[in-house]
């Protein structure tokens, strides 16, 4: 194992469900070079700890500050579902009788680059992890994203939080590892997907 990824698996947990990091390390090295940067940049602070957030909390935007100066951006991929009735189908004779477009789901994804897809959950309601898992199966089996990361808090967290008296704001219904790896085993996704769980070597 590289020094770099034994950093990485010393500081966070990680879960990897369908071989998401072997391609990750195989297939979009530099994608997993990125992420590998960006998590041994990133530090848990205190003073943001303490504070909250309506949007965006300031912990979000400093992890994914190295992404977005890598190049990586928020998009959203727009799905619509199109069916042709005709004769001779498939055929140089092939003759279209009726078309009908039906508008699918606009899905949101935090930062993308390169078909690796990556969502960011560090302090929201835990239903969140249903919407992106749902997120990375429809783009995976579209082709449009082959890899999913998610980025979250290590459960045991919670026993630091308590000790800095908020643990009432990092509830058990909230983001954290626990109840993303209990999504993906229980989901039907086939989407590959690597998780990293902030863990509490990292605060300062």
């Amino acid at each position: 194992m590289l020094k770099s990824e034994k950093w990485i698996y010393d500081n966070y947990e990680v879960a990897d469900f369908k071989g998401g990091l072997t391609i990750l390390k195989n297939v979009y090295p530099k994608e997993w070079h990125n992420i590998k940067l960006a998590l041994r940049y990133f530090r848990l602070l205190r003073s943001e700890v303490m504070v909250g957030g309506k949007n965006k909390s300031l912990i979000t935007k400093r992890i994914e500050k190295p992404f977005l100066a890598k190049g990586w951006v928020e998009v959203k991929a727009r799905t619509y579902y199109k069916t042709e009735v005709g004769t001779g189908l498939n055929t140089k004779k092939e003759k279209i009788i009726d078309t009908t477009v039906k508008n699918g789901t606009t899905h949101k994804i935090d930062l993308y680059k390169n078909k690796v897809g990556i969502e960011v959950e560090w302090n929201s309601k835990d239903g969140v992890f249903s919407r992106d898992l749902e997120a990375f199966r429809l783009l995976n089996d579209m082709d449009a994203i082959h890899v999913g990361v998610i980025i979250t808090r290590s459960s045991n967290l919670q026993t630091l939080f308590n000790t800095l008296t908020v643990g009432k704001k990092y509830g058990a219904s909230t983001t954290h590892m626990n109840k993303v790896t209990e999504r993906i085993k229980s989901s039907v996704t086939g989407c590959p997907i690597v998780v990293f769980g902030i863990t509490d070597t990292l605060f300062r």
